[in-house]
């Protein structure tokens, strides 16, 4: 013998009105959260291109000591980049200077592709020399990066390579 069971209202699913709660409350968290990832996204790029500049900065330095050659880093504000050069033949050549090979175009944006960018206070050029000295020929041992909605970093790099970053 077959059982027929009626079923309630409540066993047969969610009601329209259940159903538009439901994806109203969903609207109203992610209306919540995109400004909130936004503001993360902003400021691990910022976080990524001081990352890059004190990196380069630093390689930079070891380079010369490791190499026992002059290197230059040459920072351009108005295209948000840096170029390693270094002197290829100091005993004949002084005061030539080439660019690091492996680099798209040699020059390296410290934004990567983002559409925002994070900009350098000047045109700095950094002369890293074997002996573990540093100098600039270009701007000053001190500058900032600045990105939209974040604090400005400020970068000091000593006369002996040491590079300090502060808010």
């Amino acid at each position: 013998m077959q059982h027929k069971r009626s079923l309630s209202n409540r066993e047969r699913g969610h009601s329209l009105i259940e159903l538009l709660v439901v994806v109203a409350v969903m609207a109203i968290l992610i209306a919540i959260a995109v400004p909130q990832i936004n503001s993360t996204m902003s400021y691990l790029r910022f976080r990524s291109a001081v990352s890059s500049v004190r990196g380069a900065i630093q390689s930079a330095r070891y380079l010369a000591v490791s190499q026992g050659l002059r290197y230059r880093l040459v920072f351009t504000k108005a295209t948000s980049t840096y170029q390693a050069t270094y002197e290829s033949d100091p005993v004949n050549n002084a005061g030539t200077y080439v660019a690091v090979p492996g680099a798209p175009g040699n020059a390296v944006s410290w934004n990567g592709a983002w559409k925002q960018l994070a900009t350098i206070s000047a045109d700095t050029t950094i002369q890293f020399n074997p002996s573990g000295s540093v100098s600039a020929t270009t701007g000053a041992l001190t500058f900032t990066l600045a990105y939209s909605g974040q604090p400005t970093e400020t970068f000091t790099v000593s006369t002996y390579g040491r590079v300090s970053v502060t808010p």
